[in-house]
């Protein structure tokens, strides 16, 4: 299954308290993908994730290489402009910072996976952590 994953569910990995999660994006029957500028939002709250993880430093590196590994890292290019215009009608009363992730998933006819609720795509609840 192909599937779009937001910001907050890769800090949610990275943070090393939920199993369930980790085994959910490390199942082999699933393709992840996200915008490839997210590797520069990770990499901005590193000492957050270093903070509250559950993990040794160590085990945050090995984990954050296994993780960008199985992540399909795509450019805003890829997603045709009336996905992005889609997207933005759809967001633009929720969250706006979803506009890429929710241009993804309808590029791709991909799940989405998100922490938040208000995630929907005409009216459908997409996923929630």
């Amino acid at each position: 299954m192909r599937i779009v994953i937001d910001t907050s569910m890769i800090f949610s990995l990275l943070l090393g308290k939920n199993v369930r999660m980790r085994d959910t994006f490390f199942d082999p029957a699933h393709i992840f993908y996200a915008p490839n500028y997210i590797i520069g939002e990770l990499f901005e709250k590193k000492e957050k994730i270093m903070r509250y993880s559950a993990l040794s430093e160590a085990e945050i590196y090995e984990l954050f290489h296994r993780i960008l590994g199985k992540i399909e890292f795509v450019t805003e290019g890829f997603v045709a402009s009336e996905h992005r215009f889609q997207a933005f009608s759809l967001c633009q009363n929720i969250d706006e910072d979803d506009i890429p992730f929710i241009a993804l998933t309808l590029q791709l006819n991909a799940g989405f996976w998100t922490l938040a609720t208000t995630a929907f795509i005409d009216g459908t609840f997409l996923a929630n952590g």
